[in-house]
């Protein structure tokens, strides 16, 4: 994945999170990939316009709009490009940190990549390309499901010992069961309501790894520990 930002000029691809299984992905540099050196040499040229706009807190600073559109148009070019030269080994995406979505291929619309998780006094959506969590109500999802995704978040949140961090935990097991049981539900209702423009993802814990995966891979890898009923019924709040 081609995803340029300001932490990554020296190292501007990465593998994809998705496909790794590891916490950590693997950050890979031009010189390791068998590009083409007159394309080599217009992805240093953008990659050091880059350079040039990262402020503070490694943010980007274009001095106007039009430029950072600019930008963007410029680095699709240098994806398309590198997709034709690396075909047949590498299936190469392309991230837009201006547009918060992920490009898989030139003809397909932009997938904007998000993450169901909780953790305590934060939202319960989270960018998977960008860093930290986001108010659902910035999502196209129904009244409804905004409601579930906070409740959900509130009866995590109540779990917290603040005396004792550690000691925290839900009231009883049924009720912890519930909870994830719903969070399951929430999952597959985002992924219903936010349709093909949106990839919802979780982290899952298993064999002692935890594995940031899509719903459809959920669902395969581990149809004997979820419920049906779950899936089907996703539309039903549990909490």
């Amino acid at each position: 994945m081609l995803n340029a930002d300001c932490y990554r000029t020296d190292k501007p691809f990465m593998t994809d999170p998705v496909s790794t299984p590891s916490r950590w992905h693997q950050l890979i540099g031009l010189d390791e990939l068998p590009l083409d050196p007159n394309t080599r040499v217009q992805l240093e040229v953008w990659l050091n316009t880059l350079k040039t706009v990262c402020g503070k807190k490694n943010l980007l600073r274009f001095p106007t709009p039009e430029s950072y559109e600019a930008f963007d148009r410029e680095g699709i070019e240098l994806w398309k490009k590198v997709r034709q030269e690396l075909a047949s080994n590498y299936d190469v995406f392309y991230y837009s940190t201006r547009l918060a979505g992920l490009f898989k291929h030139p003809d397909a619309p932009m997938v904007k990549r998000i993450r169901l998780g909780a953790e305590y006094s934060c939202w319960a959506t989270w960018y998977v390309d960008d860093v930290g969590c986001f108010d659902p109500v910035k999502l196209p999802i129904s009244q409804e499901t905004l409601e579930r995704l906070n409740k959900w978040q509130d009866v995590f949140d109540d779990t917290l010992d603040h005396d004792y961090p550690p000691d925290s935990r839900f009231p009883s097991e049924e009720v912890a069961k519930i909870w994830s049981r719903e969070g399951i539900r929430l999952w597959v209702q985002l992924q219903r309501e936010l349709s093909a423009e949106y990839e919802v993802l979780k982290r899952i814990y298993h064999q002692e790894k935890t594995q940031l995966m899509k719903l459809d891979d959920w669902i395969n890898a581990y149809r004997e520990q979820y419920q049906q009923d779950d899936i089907d019924n996703s539309s039903q709040r549990l909490l």
